[in-house]
């Protein structure tokens, strides 16, 4: 870190009467090291499930990661025309089946309330891109449809 950096740590320190005394040891040249593994053992943990929730500093730089990865795929996305969704499956077999840092039991669990989230995600865009007028000139060709596939499907019920 540069010099600027730790003086603005002594004066917070100074500020505060040396509550931030570990600020340092934070900011060492191994810390991402560090922060890795941390990181790997508690996702060891998690997927054991001997653990419900990971600590907030964990939490937190999965979050960064993601959000940073998001905005890095979009750019990259957006320049070369790729769809991103070939860029969520290379990144699903390689953090599952290739560096085993995702249980698939533990993903098998939590999966329902994901499925739950998208889906509601989907109808309220869906819903915000309604185009009323639109719906008032098909509203009969849906109506026709809705009542001979519920009338089909009677049928082939019985």
């Amino acid at each position: 870190m540069n010099l600027i950096f730790f003086s603005l740590v002594d004066l917070f320190k100074s500020y505060f009467n040396d509550n931030f005394s570990g600020l340092e040891k934070i900011f060492e040249s191994n810390f991402l090291v560090e922060s890795w593994i941390d990181f790997q053992q508690s996702v060891g943990v998690l997927s054991g499930s001997d653990m419900v929730i990971a600590s907030a500093p964990i939490v937190l730089l999965a979050a960064g990661i993601t959000i940073f990865l998001g905005v890095a795929g979009e750019a990259f996305f957006k320049r070369t025309g790729i769809p991103d969704i070939a860029f969520l499956m290379v990144l699903g077999v390689i953090i599952g089946p290739v560096l085993g840092i995702i249980q698939t039991d533990t993903v098998l669990e939590i999966v329902p309330y994901f499925a739950a989230l998208a889906l509601i995600i989907i109808m309220f865009d869906g819903g915000l891109n309604l185009d009323i007028k639109q719906i008032m000139k098909t509203a009969h060709f849906a109506l026709v449809l809705a009542i001979l596939g519920f009338i089909l499907s009677m049928f082939i019920l019985r």
